[in-house]
């Protein structure tokens, strides 16, 4: 995986909405990441995964394969 890193903001509603959970990306990490979300409604919303790393320069972050949800 080429990254640079970076953070991941997990928002509701839109890309500057109510901020869910948060990690940060270490550079060439090929783990799995977790972000434990708080304060989050019983009802339907829309999700917005925000991802940056205002020293990257243009450079790719990191890469994402899958996202699931567990209870």
């Amino acid at each position: 995986m080429i990254g640079f890193s970076g953070k991941v903001e997990v928002r509701s509603g839109s890309v500057d909405g109510k901020l869910l959970g948060t990690a940060t990306i270490p550079e060439m990490n090929m783990a799995p990441q977790k972000v434990e979300l708080k304060n989050v409604m019983n009802k339907q919303e829309d999700l917005y995964f925000v991802f940056t790393n205002p020293n990257a320069s243009g450079k790719p972050l990191f890469g994402l394969t899958n996202i699931e949800f567990r209870k």
